[in-house]
């Protein structure tokens, strides 16, 4: 089985990179997987006219309703877990986590159908770093009440979080998380749903062990890491999840601290100036640093692609 997945998720990458990006791998570091949305106003403009409903039906996930008219499945949009990313993902982990017979079907392989158990698989794509709690798409539309009170006196604030809107949705800032829930909540839905999505609170806890309900999720999945008793065990997790650029000597760097921790519904009147400069000082803080990480950790994922699998830059 694991030979027939490697052999399916190099073709499937390989096709991506001679039809989406112009047989340069390379370029999948500043791809943004909001071009396979299928509304083009998300989209860089290299792709605007560039992909059409069969790309984002091979590469992101359909399913075919009885009527016989496409109908894009509930989570095509949940970029971290397209049929692409999955690819990528088993690439990367399926020989390094402790698990060494992870399966395809874990990562929730091509949906040929709705079905609600597909929860119950091992493993789901996530995204390191926020962008919709910070800032949100609907907050940076021209018209939105929300945009006229922050941002419509700074285009150049405007232009910088627009490209990190499509810079937090690229390979770089995509990992693999165990996905067995306990109640409604998996590791990925309480990083998002408890702790504001924010990565540096998440990794806090993982690694410091004081966090009764994470704790409680690591032990159901412990078949990802199951231990994180000393720097040895923890050295893996950075290394095997290219996380270099967010530690140092098994701690999370300094600047990779994001506390008070902001959201764009805290703010739901009209921002005095104190405000305003406190919250889009925040956003410029924290885009540079973000923004950094996931370059330098794309440039990891790919350079380890390439030597793992040098199949993947022969011509077709």
């Amino acid at each position: 089985m694991a030979d027939k997945a490697v052999e399916q998720s190099i073709k499937l990458i390989k096709s991506f990179v001679h039809n989406i990006l112009d047989d340069n791998i390379k370029k999948l570091k500043d791809f943004s997987f909001l071009n396979l949305n299928t509304d083009i106003k998300y989209r860089q403009d290299e792709y605007k006219d560039k992909i059409g409903i069969d790309k984002i039906e091979k590469y992101g996930g359909y399913f075919i309703r009885k009527d016989g008219k496409h109908t894009i499945h509930q989570d095509v949009n949940d970029y971290d877990d397209m049929n692409i990313t999955r690819a990528i993902n088993y690439l990367l982990y399926a020989n390094k986590i402790n698990k060494p017979d992870i399966l395809w079907n874990d990562l929730n392989w091509e949906y040929t159908d709705y079905k609600p158990e597909y929860k119950n698989y091992n493993y789901r794509g996530e995204t390191i770093n926020t962008f919709n709690t910070l800032i949100n798409d609907h907050t940076i539309e021209d018209g939105n009440s929300f945009y006229e009170k922050f941002f419509n006196y700074d285009k150049d604030l405007i232009k910088t979080i627009t490209e990190f809107r499509l810079r937090v949705f690229s390979i770089g800032n995509f990992m693999l998380l165990p996905n067995n829930p306990i109640g409604s909540k998996s590791l990925n839905t309480y990083k998002g749903l408890c702790l504001g999505d924010y990565a540096d609170r998440f990794f806090k806890h993982i690694l410091n062990k004081d966090n009764e309900y994470i704790n409680k999720l690591l032990l159901k999945n412990d078949y990802w890491y199951n231990s994180f008793k000393n720097n040895s065990d923890i050295e893996k997790f950075i290394n095997d999840n290219y996380l270099q650029d967010y530690f140092d000597d098994c701690r999370l760097k300094k600047d990779f601290n994001f506390a008070p921790y902001y959201a764009h519904w805290f703010f739901d009147k009209t921002p005095d100036i104190e405000e305003k400069e406190i919250y889009t000082d925040y956003i410029r803080n924290y885009i540079k640093i973000v923004k950094e990480k996931i370059d330098n950790r794309a440039d990891k994922m790919i350079k380890d692609l390439i030597l793992r699998y040098p199949e993947l830059i022969e011509k077709k």
